[in-house]
């Protein structure tokens, strides 16, 4: 991974390692987009925690938690997709014909608590 290898080890366990790294877009970041602003950099935390012997997960973030309590968190990832999709598809919230917000919020609030009975 061509971040970890720019980046700096600032931490590890014995199944994660952090690491700290100043994004900077490249020239081929600034063509494709070009709004960026001439000063863009971001502070990011690379942890790369394995899972198991033939998985390891990159995390690149913003947020000060340590390696491992990202990893867990991010295992609830899918049961979250299957939920939106399930809301989606299922409650058929994607097809919500409302034309005022407030009307709009409650056909989704609805849509979401009838998921949460049936679910």
């Amino acid at each position: 991974m061509s971040l970890r290898k720019k980046a700096t080890l600032v931490s590890q366990t014995a199944n994660s390692k952090t690491y700290s790294h100043t994004w900077i877009p490249t020239a081929h970041n600034r063509k494709t987009q070009p709004g960026l602003p001439a000063d863009a950099a971001i502070e990011v935390t690379l942890h790369e925690v394995v899972i198991n012997d033939q998985l390891t997960l990159y995390l690149v973030t913003n947020l000060q938690h340590d390696a491992n309590t990202l990893g867990a968190l991010f295992k609830y990832r899918v049961e979250v997709e299957f939920d939106i999709r399930n809301l989606k598809v299922v409650m058929d919230a994607e097809n919500i014909r409302a034309k005022k917000v407030d009307t709009f919020k409650k056909e989704l609030y609805t849509s979401v608590v009838a998921y949460n009975l049936v679910g």
